[in-house]
């Protein structure tokens, strides 16, 4: 004879087994065998399970769902997320938990590490165009209007923007200010931008410099300025304000470049007046 009462758990009994030895005078031998049945085996993960990984903080990938099997019974898996803040406000550590439980408590855990870090430049929102004007009395407010105007944001956090640029400003003065986006991380963006004031000029002054013509433009190897008066001089500047050259010339005077592609800001002097242009080099 064989009974099977239930345990602690539905993984858990206790089987009964029962042996009679009977003989013709009904003389009884008995031996009873008792088996405890205890769930000690681990429920199983059913799908690939995800591994540490570091990503980008625009790139933190979904939680997968899991699922369990038990050979026992049944398991149901839950799930936790904690993150933890990293060195700056882009970086985090995420820990992602499932674990996976049978009907008798038995457990299996898998932890998966997300180390998420910020290595995304913050973007320029608004770039104000370079700035010509001639010497009044608003040289001033829209000096501070246009330094201010330049905006950006980060897809991780916050940006903000600094600049090289003056106090003030003066009649006959041209600054080329570097502006600097830069998030909580580190990241950062520059862009340089010309801001120049003329002093009011005649009718000669604005035939000298609207005759400046600066070309091929895009370019590849060489320009050519025309209009220059006498003996004028040129410099080239990159996005970041920095002086790659600086050279003296003369009306029509090929200008070799040693420059890489991109975007440059040249300022052309002569006759004791200036203007700056934008280059493009392929």
């Amino acid at each position: 004879e064989e009974t099977t009462s239930s345990g602690s758990c539905s993984g858990d009994s206790i089987i009964t087994r029962t042996w009679t030895a009977t003989d013709d005078c009904n003389n009884e031998t008995i031996h009873v065998q008792t088996i405890t049945v205890e769930d000690t085996i681990y429920p199983t993960f059913n799908e690939t399970l995800p591994g540490n990984t570091t990503v980008d903080c625009d790139s933190i990938p979904v939680e997968e769902t899991l699922t369990a099997s038990d050979t026992c019974g049944t398991a149901i898996v839950t799930f936790e997320e904690i993150t933890s803040s990293g060195s700056c406000s882009g970086d985090s550590i995420i820990t992602r938990t499932w674990t996976a439980t049978d009907l008798c408590n038995n457990k299996t855990i898998h932890v998966q590490t997300i180390t998420v870090v910020d290595t995304i430049n913050p973007i320029w929102d608004n770039i104000p165009s370079d700035v010509t004007m001639d010497c009044n009395a608003t040289v001033q407010e829209t000096y501070d209007n246009w330094i201010n105007g330049f905006i950006g944001s980060d897809s991780c956090g916050n940006a903000s923007v600094s600049h090289d640029g003056p106090l003030t400003v003066e009649c006959s003065e041209t600054v080329i200010v570097n502006f600097t986006l830069s998030d909580d991380c580190g990241n950062t963006n520059g862009i340089a931008g010309s801001f120049m004031v003329e002093e009011t000029l005649n009718v000669s002054d604005v035939n000298t410099l609207n005759n400046i013509r600066m070309f091929p433009n895009p370019t590849y190897k060489h320009i050519y300025i025309k209009g220059i008066i006498g003996k004028g001089e040129v410099e080239f500047f990159n996005i970041t304000g920095q002086l790659l050259l600086k050279k003296q010339i003369r009306n029509m005077e090929i200008i070799e470049l040693d420059l890489n592609t991109g975007f440059y800001l040249v300022r052309i002097i002569t006759d004791n007046k200036q203007v700056v242009k934008k280059l493009i080099v392929k």
